[in-house]
């Protein structure tokens, strides 16, 4: 796969020489972590990450953020510098997959931030890069600027089911078929809105099986939000603005740093539990 050779470069660019990627850091960051404890080798490993994410055209916040994250938490700084590697690797990889999707700087970094969140949120790297290659299957059939949005709405999509807690597998499967039966940005983000509403007052996992069952059906887009509201599960909730993890606002996906503070500055990083980081999802089998 393309990807394993990305994988290898990310390998190879966290290994590099100091002289690389140097960078002069903000004074104020060197002597936060010299006060924290950071000895010269570890304020140099920040320094050397800094500089390969700017040099990559990545969001260097990202990475300064959790180091000042985890100064706060009073998080051992070797530590801290282990979550910085998965960070800067979540991001190299999520961008790197974000430019198949489109060459536009701007487009780019909006997609390499959503797919990044995605991916701190729980979306394997396997499933991020099976939906991405779910789009690029539909890009020939589609005018530039309307794939780029559904390309956008699809990670939103994946982003946020994830962040609400539902598996990459599951995600992935029913994002997938979404893009596969010819849903539009719009009827992707009718998808994700309904999701929103209804996911934190119903099983996950039937509503996720329910939309499944109504794209076979050949339903899209608002449809499933009337085959939902007529399945008998007590009507339509409030607002769909739901507080806690994730929302349905795109704000913040534009920005840097906006990895869902799953890393914690070194503290206990796992990407929540689903495997975010890992390979891949050690599933066999294609999609339906």
């Amino acid at each position: 796969m393309k990807y394993l050779t990305f994988t290898f470069v990310i390998i190879i660019l966290l290994s590099v020489s100091p002289a690389v990627f140097a960078v002069e850091l903000d004074p104020t960051l060197v002597q936060a972590m010299e006060t924290s404890g950071f000895s010269a080798e570890q304020v140099q490993q920040v320094e050397n990450m800094v500089g390969a994410a700017q040099q990559q055209g990545l969001p260097t916040g990202a990475v300064v953020g959790k180091v000042y994250e985890g100064i706060a938490k009073q998080v051992d700084p070797d530590r801290i510098v282990q979550a910085l590697e998965r960070v800067s690797s979540r991001y190299q990889y999520g961008y790197q997959l974000a430019s198949t999707l489109s060459k536009k700087t701007r487009e780019r970094f909006r997609l390499g931030n959503t797919i990044t969140a995605g991916m701190a949120a729980g979306l394997t790297r396997q499933d991020a890069e099976e939906l991405v290659g779910e789009l690029e299957a539909r890009a020939a059939r589609m005018k530039q600027n309307d794939f780029y949005r559904l390309a956008e709405k699809t990670m939103l999509t994946a982003r946020d089911f994830c962040r609400r807690g539902t598996s990459s597998e599951a995600t992935a499967d029913l994002v997938g078929k979404a893009v596969r039966k010819d849903f539009s940005a719009k009827d992707m983000e009718a998808m994700r809105n309904s999701f929103g509403q209804y996911g934190a007052h119903r099983s996950r996992e039937s509503l996720v099986k329910e939309y499944g069952a109504a794209m076979d059906q050949g339903l899209k887009g608002k449809d499933l939000e009337g085959h939902d509201r007529g399945a008998g599960h007590g009507g339509e909730p409030g607002g769909s603005n739901e507080s806690g993890a994730g929302g349905n606002a795109d704000a913040g996906d534009s920005g840097s740093g906006n990895d869902s503070g799953n890393d914690g500055g070194g503290a206990g990083d796992s990407d929540r539990g689903h495997g975010g980081d890992s390979g891949g999802s050690g599933r066999g089998g294609g999609r339906h």
